[in-house]
C-alpha cells in the first residue's frame, strides 16, 4: 500500500483516517508524513484520541515516535499518558502483565511468546538520547514496566526466558530503570533467581559511580558490554578495559543513515545492528523483528511490526511480510552465521523465517524489499523440515541438504563467512567428512562452533561444539531412516 500526502492534500473533503492494517503498512517516513497532514488540517488529537484505544497502534506510533515533529510527539505521549491514568483508576488491580498481555493471549500462546522473546526492554524512552541512534530511540527515560509485573514474569515464565536468556534493554540503556527503590540490578536477580541465568548487559553510562561499580564488581564482565561510540576519554577506557569489559564501538562514531537519519544520508544494502528473527517487548508494545537490509522502507535494516494477535492469517505470495508479522510469532533464530539452500542460490537476496500462530508453521520465504516469495507449511515428519527443526534446537546450530549447491560454492563461503575468526583450524576427521571448529564464537563470544561438509549425503551440519555429538547422532538417524523407506 502506498501513502501519498498529496492526494490528501488535494481532496476536497477529508479522506476517513486510515485503519490500523494501514498504518502498519507505512513505513516510517510515510506515517511521520500522515502525521504532519493531520496536523496541517486540525485532525492529529482527533485521531489519535481514537487510534490510541488500540493497544497495537500506540506500539506502531511509539516505535517510531522520533520521526515525528516535537509537538507531535508531545501530544501522542499525553494523550497515551491520559488514557492509561484512566485505566488504572478503572481498573481493581494492576495487570499480571505488562500490556495487559494475559487478557490478549491465551496461556499456551504466552508460553510461545516468551520462549522466543529476545529482549524485554524495561524503558521507554533513552537518557543518552544519541543522534544517530539505529533503533531510533526517543531521548529521556519517561516509561517504565512496573517491577511488579517483571516479577511475574520471571515467576512464571522464567524458563521460557532461559532458553533464549533474553536481555534487559533495546532502545533504552539499563541504568535508567526505577521503579520506586528497585533498580536495573533488581531485575537482574529476577532473572539469576526465577530462570537461571544472566542476562547480557550493554550500556553507555559511564560516569554514575555506583552504576560504573556494579558493571565492574557485581555483574559477570564477559556478560557486561559499554558502548563507546563517540566517547574519547582514555582515563574510562583504561578503567574498563583493565576489568576486561568488552568496548563496542572504540575509536568510532555512529553510522550515520540508519534509523531516522536514512531520510537526509540515503545509505542502502546494508544491515542493521540485528541480524535475525526476534520478538521484543517494550513498556509500549510488543513486536515481531526481522532484520533486512536497509532501505528507506527498512531504514533501521529490520522489519518492525506490532503482534496484533496470533490467530493466524492467509498468508499469500506477493503480501508484504508485515502481514504475516502481524498475526503469527516470528520464532527467534540468530541468524549472524546461518546459511540455507535459498540464500546460498540466491546470493543472499532472500531471507526466511519460521512464524507460528501456536498451531501451525510456516517457512515463509521473503525478498530483501519485504515481499513474500514463498511459503509452505511446515512438516516435521518430512526429512527436510525435519532438519530444520534439529538446527532450531540450538540458536547457533543449521543443519540442511544442499543437493542442489556445488560443494565447492559451499566450502567458498563458509571460508569467506570465517575468514578474520580467531582460533580458526580445520582437520580432516575422515574421508568423507571436512570439519572445522572455531573458539570463542557466538553471540556472547565465548562458544565454540563446529562445521561440518558430509560430501557423501549432501549436507552440511553447522553446531556449538558442546552440541556437536548429540546433534551429529540425531542427523545421521534420520538420515539412515529416510535411506530405509
Amino acid at each position: 500500500m502506498e501513502y501519498s500526502p498529496l492526494e490528501n492534500d488535494q481532496a476536497k473533503s477529508p479522506k476517513p483516517f486510515l485503519n490500523k492494517e494501514e498504518i502498519i503498512l507505512l513505513n516510517p517516513g510515510q506515517l511521520a508524513d500522515y502525521f504532519a497532514e493531520l496536523t496541517r488540517e486540525g485532525r492529529l488529537e482527533t485521531y489519535l484520541d481514537e487510534a490510541l484505544e488500540n493497544p497495537e497502534l500506540v506500539a506502531q506510533f511509539s516505535y517510531w515516535e522520533k520521526w515525528l515533529a516535537q509537538e507531535e510527539r508531545k501530544l501522542l505521549d499525553n494523550i497515551i499518558a491520559q488514557k492509561r491514568e484512566i485505566y488504572r483508576e478503572t481498573q481493581e488491580d494492576d495487570d499480571e502483565l505488562p500490556l495487559g498481555l494475559e487478557k490478549r493471549f491465551t496461556p499456551e500462546q504466552l508460553k510461545l511468546i516468551f520462549e522466543n522473546l529476545h529482549a524485554i526492554q524495561l524503558t521507554f524512552g533513552c537518557s543518552k538520547g544519541c543522534p544517530f541512534c539505529a533503533f531510533d530511540a526517543v531521548p529521556g527515560a519517561r516509561e517504565h514496566i512496573s517491577y511488579k509485573q517483571l516479577e511475574r514474569i520471571f515467576q512464571n515464565y522464567g524458563q521460557s526466558l532461559k532458553k533464549n536468556t533474553s536481555i534487559l534493554y533495546w532502545a533504552s540503556e539499563p541504568s535508567d530503570y526505577l521503579d520506586e527503590d528497585k533498580t536495573y540490578l533488581d531485575v537482574y536477580q529476577l532473572a539469576e533467581l526465577y530462570a537461571g541465568y544472566q542476562p547480557h548487559t550493554r550500556s553507555r553510562e559511564t560516569d554514575k559511580k555506583e552504576w560504573v561499580e556494579a558493571l565492574l564488581g557485581k555483574l559477570p564482565k564477559e556478560r557486561v558490554a559499554i558502548s563507546f561510540y563517540g566517547i574519547n576519554n582514555s582515563g574510562k577506557k583504561r578503567l574498563f578495559r583493565d576489568a576486561e569489559i568488552d568496548l563496542v564501538g572504540e575509536n568510532r562514531s555512529h553510522q550515520r543513515g540508519f534509523g531516522v537519519s536514512n531520510r537526509e544520508e540515503k545509505t542502502e544494502g546494508e544491515h542493521g545492528i540485528t541480524q535475525g528473527t526476534y520478538p521484543i517487548i517494550t513498556p509500549r508494545g510488543l513486536y515481531n523483528i526481522v532484520s533486512l537490509p536497509n532501505s528507506e522502507r527498512y531504514p533501521q535494516g529490520q522489519v518492525v511490526v506490532p503482534i496484533i494477535d496470533l490467530n493466524g492469517a492467509e498468508i499469500e505470495i506477493g503480501d508484504p511480510i508485515e502481514k504475516v508479522l502481524g498475526h503469527y510469532l516470528a520464532e527467534i533464530n540468530d541468524q549472524s552465521f546461518s546459511f540455507s539452500e535459498d540464500m546460498a542460490q540466491k546470493g543472499r537476496n532472500e531471507r526466511r523465517l519460521m512464524a507460528t500462530d501456536g498451531k501451525k508453521r510456516f517457512v515463509v520465504v521473503f525478498g530483501r524489499d519485504g515481499i513474500i516469495r514463498n511459503f509452505r507449511e511446515f512438516d516435521p515428519n518430512k526429512l527436510q523440515d525435519a532438519l530444520t527443526e534439529l538446527s532450531e534446537t540450538d540458536g547457533t546450530a543449521q543443519f540442511s541438504y544442499f543437493s542442489q549447491i556445488p560443494t565447492a560454492r559451499i566450502l567458498t563461503d563458509i571460508m569467506n563467512e570465517m575468514a578474520g575468526k580467531k582460533n580458526f583450524y580445520s582437520h580432516d576427521m575422515d574421508t568423507d567428512t571436512r570439519t572445522w571448529e572455531i573458539d570463542n564464537y557466538g553471540p556472547s563470544g565465548t562458544n565454540g562452533i563446529t562445521i561440518e561438509v558430509w560430501p557423501k549425503e549432501k549436507a552440511i551440519l553447522i553446531a556449538p561444539i558442546s552440541k556437536i555429538g548429540e546433534i551429529r547422532k540425531r542427523a545421521r538417524e534420520i538420515i539412515d531412516a529416510e535411506e530405509k523407506t
